[in-house]
């Protein structure tokens, strides 16, 4: 009886062991993965710049879009509630301004 708890005591603690290593495996692996994603994501950034530069009708629907994009930010940045909300962000961006500028320039005691 005895042998036969320690025998599968010992299995037990292998086991336990093998998954662990299993574990440990399964999580490098995914973060070589997550570096290849980061690698592939860069090179489709570059492409895609390098496409742009060489392609005269996607210049032009991407200078669209950015226009597009401007006249939204300005009609959307030009409603009150939210020219309220963009006011208290610079009125919390100024608190902190002068906060990190009084903490710098403070004598030391």
């Amino acid at each position: 009886m005895k042998k036969s708890f320690i025998i599968l005591l010992l299995a037990g603690c292998c086991t336990f062991g093998v998954a662990e290593n299993a574990q440990d495996a399964v999580v490098a692996k995914i973060a070589v993965l997550k570096k290849e994603a980061e690698a592939v994501d860069q090179q489709m950034a570059k492409m895609r710049v390098e496409i742009l530069k060489k392609d005269p009708e996607l210049q032009k629907l991407h200078q669209q879009i950015l226009a597009l994009h401007r006249e939204l930010a300005l009609r959307v940045d030009g409603k009150r509630e939210m020219r309220i909300l963009i006011l208290k962000s610079e009125a919390i961006e100024r608190e902190i301004k002068e906060i990190s500028i009084k903490t710098v320039t403070s004598p030391k005691k």
